[in-house]
């Protein structure tokens, strides 16, 4: 199997008990040993996520740390912020798919890498199907 490239969303529901957790966790075993990597702005943007769930209380601010370590435990390889031109095609395809600059960062990775995209944002699986790759997604 190819590499695979989770954004925020995915990451969170392996950390959390959400609506998609079970889809999830059955990724993750099915894929197994298959190399996860993400561009690096995954970390702020999971710990944003955990943050909003302290704020509204799904989260003691005390369970935080141990989110964190969980999620470094899944061993995903971190892209390097990019260089100029692939901030380019970035923005290219935000603009094509009318997507964030974060989002558009996981799609340009899978494309560039020619991976397979697990995530459970429904806009951002419909864009990654239409850039005809392999997408983990329960909203499909």
């Amino acid at each position: 199997m190819t590499d695979v490239v989770i954004d925020s969303s995915f990451a969170v529901a392996i950390l959390m008990e959400e609506e998609h957790s079970p889809y999830a966790w059955g990724i993750l075993g099915k894929i197994g040993e298959t190399p996860l990597r993400a561009p690096a702005l995954i970390w702020w943007e999971v710990a944003n996520a955990l943050q909003m769930k302290v704020r509204r209380g799904d989260l003691s601010a005390s369970q935080l740390p141990e989110f964190l370590e969980a999620f470094e435990d899944l061993m995903i390889t971190l892209e390097p912020p990019p260089a100029a031109g692939v901030l380019t095609l970035v923005g290219e395809l935000a603009g094509k798919h009318g997507r964030t600059i974060y989002d558009a960062a996981y799609l340009q990775l899978a494309v560039a890498l020619d991976a397979e995209l697990a995530t459970i944002d429904k806009a951002l699986t419909r864009a990654a199907l239409s850039e005809g790759l392999t997408v983990h997604s329960p909203v499909a």
